[in-house]
């Protein structure tokens, strides 16, 4: 863990379980947009940074990554991953889950059932007739995660999900942390539930090396592969487990090599 500056001033709520030294100074602003009736309220963007050009930029709604700004090799700055420019896209039913942390289970599950030992736990259908990406209403994507500590090339989320969200079973408690060291971004997911549930937590981002702005596809050769057939849908069956989780970190090498989380 990377030495960590009080969180406070991007309204982080310190953890006492982790250490709150004076760090690098970090950037945060309010990720505009308008707080809406029923929903969480105004979300923060934060910025990080490290010795390298390359920026990253973060949003507590969803724990989603919104920008990460890399040199060609012209020594040109573009924004490789695609995002919107509030967090109003992020709310909108249209989003395509633009770089957002996906759970409680990441892809779909058959039929939006999930048996674990004798019992059977009816999820949210989202997608007629399965789950897919953790429910509707309060899915992952949807919330805003507490910001946990932050620092110039750092930022710690965490959310708890109650039993019984979106039909999962067990508390869950998920932290993500955006790390950029040198020239990789790396994410890491950790979840501890309670009792027996499904995790499979990742991140959902969409990158385009050209940069954002450089257009899209449309144009572009290329081989489409079948869509698998429903009967491939993944199911939910599980037998006792143990209640702990650590995914190993997803890192993005913007140049050079890669850095290990």
């Amino acid at each position: 863990m990377s030495e960590l500056s009080d969180a406070r001033a991007c309204s982080a709520t310190p953890d006492p379980s982790r250490p709150t030294r004076t760090g690098p100074q970090h950037a945060c602003r309010p990720f505009d947009g308008a707080p809406q009736a029923g929903r969480d309220s105004e979300a923060t963007l934060y910025t990080l940074e490290s010795e390298t050009p390359i920026v990253a930029r973060v949003t507590d709604h969803g724990a989603s990554l919104v920008k990460l700004e890399v040199p060609d090799r012209d020594g040109r700055l573009a924004d490789v991953v695609l995002g919107f420019d509030s967090v109003d896209g992020y709310r909108s039913p249209q989003n395509p889950y633009l770089g957002a942390t996906i759970g409680r289970v990441a892809n779909r599950i058959a039929y939006g059932r999930c048996s674990i030992g004798d019992l059977v736990y009816r999820l949210a259908v989202n997608e007629p007739p399965h789950d897919l990406h953790g429910g509707a209403a309060r899915s992952f994507d949807k919330v805003r995660w507490e910001t946990v500590a932050v620092s110039r090339g750092e930022v710690v989320f965490r959310y708890r999900s109650v039993d019984g969200e979106e039909g999962y079973p067990g508390e869950l408690e998920a932290t993500a942390v955006y790390r950029l060291d040198g020239p990789a971004l790396t994410i890491i997911y950790e979840a501890t539930v309670d009792r027996t549930s499904p995790v499979n937590l990742t991140n959902h981002s969409y990158f385009n090396l050209g940069g954002h702005a450089s257009g899209d596809i449309l144009s572009t050769s290329w081989r489409s592969t079948p869509t698998a057939p429903r009967r491939s849908t993944p199911s939910c069956s599980r037998p006792a487990s143990r209640h702990r989780s650590t995914a190993p970190p997803s890192t993005f090498v913007a140049r050079g090599r890669s850095v290990p989380g």
